[in-house]
């Protein structure tokens, strides 16, 4: 049983905020955001995960994503990223032009074996490594689920090359990756440690689930309607525990504790239209 709790909520970077930094949760991890070409959330989310990201990237048409989210020029102006990255077959023309007058850099990467994700992804490492190993990001990867098929899968398989890469490595430490759309998040879970998760009702659930996506995952768990325990094994073509739900009460937070054998996608409800 692994001895380290690693505990986390996504409401600490989704909760809106009034004003201020003063109105921020602390959090111990600075966060990244990247933007993926899918719909982007509601002004009154983004901005919520906007002044929490020490990091803001768009990943090549998730730049026409987020021009288009954003009524006019004065809106969009408040939120410019720090650079647009990818192999650019998607970016349009006009909101490069914006961008550019703007100070923003686009950067083309031709690499054939990296999805526009994976390239922002190396883009937040290289800006880590400038920092001496200090600085450490979780990463919100907003429009990583929905659209195509393949490329939700594509995301999904980023969590766990990670998720490995980062064990191998030996970090104490195994960065955390977002992945949202307007409708779901999704977080891997891995087997080094219980994992104690927060979620704000206002915002998240009541429908959840537990997916194995590396062959069979016993899990134990508690805080949902239906737990799971060491009898009860997930895996494809077997158990799946989709369409959960929270444990019963009328709490504004519930608390989810989950101990995996193997690396499991957590995910849940949440609306962010």
């Amino acid at each position: 049983m692994p001895n380290h709790q690693q505990t986390w909520s996504v409401g600490s970077w989704l909760s809106p905020v009034s004003s201020g930094p003063e109105s921020l949760p602390a959090t111990t991890t600075p966060h990244a955001l990247v933007i993926l070409n899918q719909p982007v959330c509601s002004v009154k989310y983004l901005e919520a995960i906007w002044k929490r990201a020490a990091v803001k990237l768009c990943a090549d048409g998730g730049a026409n994503r987020l021009y288009d989210s954003l009524a006019t020029d004065d809106m969009r102006l408040r939120f410019l990223p720090q650079m647009i990255k990818g192999d650019l077959d998607s970016l349009r023309s006009d909101v490069r032009e914006f961008y550019e007058s703007h100070g923003v850099p686009v950067i083309l990467d031709q690499d054939l074996y990296s999805t526009d994700f994976g390239k922002c992804v190396a883009e937040i490492e290289r800006i880590e490594s400038e920092s001496n190993g200090s600085v450490y990001h979780d990463i919100i990867a907003f429009g990583a689920l929905g659209g195509r098929f393949d490329q939700t899968m594509a995301s999904i398989h980023m969590t766990c090359k990670y998720g490995q890469q980062e064990k191998a490595q030996g970090k104490s430490k195994i960065r955390q990756i977002y992945l949202a759309s307007n409708e779901s998040v999704a977080v891997l879970l891995m087997p080094e440690h219980r994992h104690r998760i927060i979620c704000d009702t206002k915002i998240e659930g009541p429908t959840c689930g537990l997916i194995p996506v590396g062959g069979t995952v016993k899990a134990i768990t508690t805080g949902l309607m239906w737990n799971l325990d060491h009898d009860m094994p997930l895996s494809f073509g077997e158990l799946v525990s989709t369409s959960n739900w929270f444990a019963p009460g009328e709490e504004e937070e519930k608390v989810i504790d989950i101990q995996v054998d193997a690396p499991l996608v957590w995910t849940v409800e949440v609306n962010l239209a």
